[in-house]
């Protein structure tokens, strides 16, 4: 019941009230009822539906799943934010296709691997319960086929734009920012690289959007932190099947106990270079030695689970930590291999594994 009380989660709760599917059927109802005796032709569809604008909201996985449920996320802060519903559309291979070519990517590499919503199914079960879907209702909403066609699913306007070099008068947001294409049924939104810029500050709240009701609610949602944000909105879109959760932990130096008197720690560990085998792990050690200096004394056994994507970043990390009295905790992981070879060898269910 506290937890309700938490602004960002009631500014998600009017955001679903407003704009899930159970609002859209309700609004498609007493359009049939007010037009059961008139034409019911797109154009009148058109004019019942004129006071909603939309966003779409693209996911894949398991393959690219970082990137993918980020971007959908990303997507989604925007449409609360800006008032507009959230359509899911999966990215599959022709969608991947045309938004890929456009900008000439690795088209013929990725979009093939990328499967379908049935495959992500597997591993991810998506609130269909409230989350509405593009193709579900494109038809019923009378959306052309030229709308979709103008977003990407980056979430962006131009690729590869710097933060840097977006000014708070510039006419690339007076002409294509936020609030100035309310008017558009789709939009895209402004990047956004990490969870905790754009719309985490004021400053660039007072800059990309126009209303003093859109600043609110950012201001709202990311009131208790990005980390609080994204993990809320993970957690009412989408949940991890049987297939992710039935797996086990390994557990090396069974020294500690699972009670409360154990410090506990959790690293998650990246390597972004493919020609990074893994073994630099100063960062981590450095990362890790600060964290436990918050143990209540030095003799306090403490436990560290490791999220890794090298199997060398596990083994020295774990020879590192056993002479601190740690247990070292690690998840058994589904091999696959990702895209590129830069995501080691559990790219995939693997990375769900190792998240949940």
């Amino acid at each position: 019941k506290q937890q309700c009380n938490y602004p960002p989660i009631q500014v998600f709760e009017q955001y679903k009230r407003q704009h899930s599917n159970q609002a859209l059927l309700k609004e498609e109802e007493k359009y049939q009822y007010h037009n059961s005796d008139n034409n019911n032709s797109n154009h009148d569809r058109n004019n019942s539906y004129n006071d909603r604008r939309f966003a779409i909201g693209y996911y894949a996985c398991p393959q690219q799943a970082g990137n993918r449920l980020h971007h959908f996320f990303n997507a989604l802060v925007w449409a609360i934010v800006t008032n507009r519903t959230l359509l899911w559309k999966y990215y599959g291979a022709q969608t991947c296709e045309r938004i890929e070519k456009r900008y000439g990517d690795n088209a013929d590499t990725l979009c093939p691997r990328l499967g379908n919503a049935s495959e992500c199914s597997k591993y991810l079960d998506r609130a269909d319960h409230w989350l509405p879907s593009f193709d579900d209702w494109k038809d019923r909403l009378g959306f052309t086929d030229t709308e979709p066609e103008l977003l990407n699913e980056w979430s962006v306007t131009v690729k590869n734009r710097q933060r840097s070099e977006v000014a708070p008068n510039e006419t690339f947001y007076t002409e294509h920012g936020v609030e100035a294409k309310t008017h558009v049924r789709f939009v895209e939104f402004p990047a956004q690289v990490a969870p905790s810029e754009e719309l985490g500050f004021e400053k660039d709240r007072e800059k990309l959007l126009r209303t003093n009701e859109a600043r609110s609610r950012a201001e709202l949602l990311y009131s208790m932190g990005p980390n609080f944000l994204f993990g809320m909105i993970f957690r009412e879109t989408f949940s991890f099947t049987a297939a992710v959760q039935q797996h086990k932990n390994k557990t090396a130096h069974l020294s500690a106990t699972n009670d409360q008197s154990v410090f506990s720690v959790a690293i998650h560990t990246r390597h972004k270079r493919r020609q990074n085998a893994g073994n630099h792990i100063e960062k981590e050690i450095k990362c890790l030695t600060e964290s436990l200096r918050n143990k209540k004394r030095p003799d306090q056994s403490c436990t560290v689970y490791i999220m890794a994507d090298r199997e060398i970043t596990i083994g020295a990390l774990t020879d590192q930590l056993i002479p601190m009295n740690c247990t070292v905790t690690t998840t058994e992981k589904q091999r696959q291999l990702g895209v590129t070879k830069e995501h080691g060898p559990w790219a995939g269910v693997g990375f769900f594994q190792d998240l949940w």
